[in-house]
């Protein structure tokens, strides 16, 4: 405190004994507007600083201020009420500005119907994927280690499929034929799949489903981003993440409950059908889809 009170002692006669100091007129003012304003500037800071430390000596109780330490302890919460209410209305403002960007994205040409198509696409591949562990356990009572062997054939086969097949087809094909292609392989795959007399058949009729899995996927992606413009490409790939979330969250409960009332075939068959609803929907509307994608 001795130190501050001396270091304000110091101000004045540094201010006084500056050379720079500015000349004044007979009334004792700086003699040019500029000036003035500068000194009533100068005035203004040492004015707030004097009400802070005011402030601050009242709040620590160094000296009783009860009324200034009072007003700044308001000033204080009124000031961080505010800033609460500004980063709310921010946030709903944001949420707002992503809502009304998506809705724009849904009303272009073509995206709905390929929003469709990764709804469906999500529900037939996350069905088979918790019906390939249901299946394997409950129907042909594999244990763990072969489980374990079963899924890492699974992935064997994804990575043959991403590595090989698919750069192949999408150099000869459309990315709309090819998912209405991919679409009608899953078909084929599930149905081979849910028909499988034992265990080496079902082991086979896994590769068609995989690949023609690997091939929508890579098809539909791409067709999506070839729908919009370049600089609302990452907005449109977290919209199609948004609805694939769907089938996400919906397909395993389907699964578990299809699983419980029909029996084990009852999943396989019934991502047969939403492959088979995507293969015609996209068969559909992929007339305009290749149209759009051009452009």
């Amino acid at each position: 405190a001795s130190t501050e009170a001396e270091h304000d002692a110091r101000r004045p006669a540094i201010a006084l004994s500056s050379p720079t100091q500015d000349p004044t007129d007979s009334s004792g003012n700086p003699s040019s507007p500029r000036r003035r304003r500068g000194h009533a500037l100068a005035a203004e800071v040492a004015e707030g600083d004097a009400l802070v430390q005011g402030c601050f000596v009242g709040v620590k109780g160094v000296t009783p201020e009860p009324a200034c330490a009072v007003e700044g302890d308001a000033c204080l919460d009124a000031v961080v009420v505010d800033v609460g209410r500004y980063r709310s209305r921010r946030g709903f403002a944001m949420l707002s500005e992503a809502a009304r960007g998506y809705a724009d994205l849904v009303q272009r040409p073509g995206v709905a119907d390929a929003l469709i198509i990764r709804l469906l696409m999500g529900l037939a591949i996350i069905m088979f994927r918790q019906s390939l562990a249901l299946v394997l356990t409950y129907r042909f009572n594999l244990a763990a280690d072969r489980l374990g062997f079963a899924f890492s054939y699974q992935a064997i086969l994804y990575s043959i499929a991403y590595g090989a097949l698919v750069p192949v087809l999408t150099r000869l094909r459309s990315d709309a034929a090819l998912t209405s292609l991919g679409f009608g392989g899953m078909a084929v795959g599930s149905v081979l799949c849910a028909m499988s007399p034992s265990l080496e058949w079902f082991v086979v009729a896994m590769a068609p489903m995989v690949f023609s899995a690997a091939v929508t996927r890579t098809a539909s992606t791409t067709l999506i981003t070839h729908l919009v413009p370049q600089q609302e490409v990452g907005q449109m790939i977290a919209l199609a993440d948004i609805v694939f979330s769907v089938s996400r969250m919906t397909a395993p409960a389907v699964t578990g409950f299809l699983m419980q009332t029909l029996g084990h075939v009852a999943p396989l068959l019934c991502c047969t059908l939403a492959a088979s609803i995507a293969t015609i929907f996209s068969h559909v509307s992929g007339n305009r889809l290749p149209k759009v994608a051009e452009v």
